[in-house]
């Protein structure tokens, strides 16, 4: 083996091992972008109303987030054979009331999806956790 090829092979290698990276990253990415937000249909009398989910989930965390004892809230909104199911888990500040979090939940997620979509009907499912003052810290 001469001298040259010694040198060849490793940068050889290098490129290879560049370009199949490269290939790795581009499938990851393109796996990563085909996440898609799931569409609602609703049937109103004027006609049919689509809707992304994350726009109605993106409404509910707005009217949620409002009260200063809210730390974080996380709202999933499904149709499954055309029934609406809204489920909200909100994480609150030590001390905070429950009762009236979960009061201003259950409000907050009727009135998003009702101005969003005109579904009087949905009747979310809410779970408030008012967190103790020592595991305050993880959602700061």
């Amino acid at each position: 083996m001469s001298a040259k090829t010694r040198v060849w092979l490793p940068w050889a290698f290098l490129g290879a091992l560049l370009v199949i990276a490269l290939v790795v990253s581009l499938l990851v990415l393109a796996a990563g972008l085909r996440h898609r937000d799931p569409l609602l249909r609703f049937e109103r009398d004027e006609g049919t109303v689509l809707v992304r989910a994350g726009a109605l989930e993106d409404a509910i965390r707005a009217e949620v987030l409002c009260d200063a004892d809210v730390l974080r809230v996380s709202p999933r909104v499904r149709q499954q054979r055309r029934r609406v199911t809204v489920e909200v888990e909100v994480v609150a500040r030590p001390m905070a009331e429950h009762e009236r979090l979960l009061a201003l939940t259950q409000k907050g997620a009727r009135a998003a999806i009702i101005e969003g979509v005109g579904l009087p009907e949905v009747a979310p499912r809410v779970h408030v956790d008012v967190v103790p003052a020592r595991k305050v810290w993880m959602y700061l």
